[in-house]
């Protein structure tokens, strides 16, 4: 298989639906291509993958296959199309847009349907191209842009008015409070998403502010639906290009995790991370958080190894955090505690009291714990004052993992009697009923020092 290494290679970079669309759409006559597709189709299908591409076949066939894909997605890819028009708003800027790309802008004016991914941005494309043209007399063009910007003027204002909307309420539930949300609000995003007549674009921001919404308010049944409906139009080569399927499957991870689907949403996280985007250590966090509730400790390093020098440059603090709090988890499960405190020492140098406005408690967590099992009491203990960690925490009514672990290491620097402690870890036990399974092992744990 080392001959087959470059065609594996791209074959572990194939999203399913990518696959899915060239095999519903391909010409293929030839009986060893059908079979690299139906390989093909099945490589993607799950992960680890059992198919083994046949080193028999000619390699040029698997050669000609890539070719194929990169050729067949490039027409359907919304962010190539993109690059396209900024690339000729460019040339019209600086005066060197050629008569050949002139020539493209006019054929796809004429093909031009208002639910194009892009219709907003090529409308305004053409917007600038019309300037150009008045400037240098060329009337016959000219009209023909004027009549075009005409026609869809309605199309493109009420496109407008719908994309600010959106963003008004992405922003009120972002940052603001999604439950003050009006449920006509709520109900609107998602006709907007299910109207097929209206720039695809503006209806996946529509479906993010729905999905946003549900997500903070933990109603997740209701997107079942949605996210199917997504789904099957992204299979039929809808809404394509591969930033906008990271963007899909890291979107529903969030979703199948909240309904317990973790080993759907592990498959969902494992291609989330197959194109880099600016939100990559974002999905990689929650991927690998899916892993751990797996109990797949070993993968989730992996990745996290893989991608250790993104954490240091990423200037999102809280993703960075997530980030070194879910290394240390993984690093305390594999009990390599020495490493663990000390990637968290030395975050906590770097970040001082400005961990307190992220998420600080999983953090600490983590930190404690990793102290505790290498017996480092007196620095749980002078973390902890300083901090005025188990006080922070009973405020924000997190459960006690820090007081626990602050009184495991307070026993044993002997500030307690045997009758102390065991009183005190009773306390702290309460309802058990309302404590999360977690909380009851640390317990269970720190109850060992006696």
């Amino acid at each position: 298989m080392a001959k087959l290494k470059k065609f594996t290679a791209f074959a572990d970079s194939l999203f399913p639906s990518e696959v899915a669309f060239v095999k519903a759409n391909n010409d293929f006559k030839d009986r060893d291509l059908i079979g690299i597709l139906t390989g093909l189709n099945q490589y993607a299908m799950r992960y680890p993958s059992k198919v083994v591409f046949d080193p028999s076949v000619d390699l040029r066939k698997y050669s000609r296959m890539i070719g194929s894909f990169e050729t067949k997605l490039r027409k359907i890819d919304v962010d190539h199309y993109y690059e396209w028009i900024s690339k000729i708003n460019h040339e019209i800027t600086i005066d060197s847009i050629g008569p050949r790309e002139q020539t493209r802008v006019i054929k796809e004016m004429e093909a031009y349907e208002p639910n194009w991914f892009h219709m907003g941005s090529f409308y305004r494309l053409v917007e600038h191209y019309e300037g150009y043209l008045l400037m240098r007399y060329r009337e016959k063009d000219y009209q023909i842009v004027r009549a075009f910007l005409s026609r869809h003027r309605d199309a493109y204002n009420q496109n407008q008015k719908m994309a600010s909307r959106i963003r008004e309420l992405s922003r009120e539930i972002v940052f603001g409070d999604s439950k003050k949300v009006s449920a006509e609000s709520v109900d609107w995003l998602k006709g907007v998403f299910q109207t097929e007549s209206i720039s695809k674009k503006t209806r996946y921001s529509a479906f993010l502010a729905f999905l946003m919404f549900h997500i903070n308010t933990r109603n997740i049944e209701v997107l079942k639906d949605p996210v199917k409906q997504l789904e099957d139009a992204i299979y039929r080569g809808e809404f394509y290009s591969r930033r906008i399927l990271a963007n899909f499957y890291a979107n529903k991870l969030l979703v199948l995790n909240h309904l317990g689907n973790y080993e759907e949403a592990a498959f969902c996280g494992y291609q989330s991370i197959k194109h880099y985007t600016e939100d990559y250590l974002y999905y990689l966090n929650n991927y690998s958080s899916v892993l751990m509730h797996l109990n797949r400790y070993e993968d989730a390093i992996a990745n996290m190894k893989a991608s250790f020098e993104l954490y240091r440059d990423t200037r999102d603090r809280n993703r960075r955090l997530i980030f070194i709090s879910n290394y240390s988890r993984c690093l305390n499960q594999i009990k390599n505690y020495r490493k663990s405190a000390r990637l968290c020492r030395q975050f906590l140098d770097e970040m001082g009291y400005q961990i307190f406005s992220l998420r600080w408690h999983y953090f600490f967590r983590m930190y404690f714990t990793a102290l505790f099992q290498l017996d480092e009491c007196e620095q749980i203990i002078r973390l902890e004052r300083k901090y005025r960690l188990a006080d922070r925490e009973a405020k924000a009514g997190y459960q006690p993992y820090i007081s626990v672990l602050r009184l495991g290491a307070d026993f044993r620097e002997v500030k307690y009697t045997t009758r102390e402690f065991q009183a005190q870890l009773s306390a702290l036990k309460g309802d058990a009923a309302n404590q999360k399974p977690e909380i009851q092992d640390l317990i269970k744990e720190v109850g060992k020092v006696l």
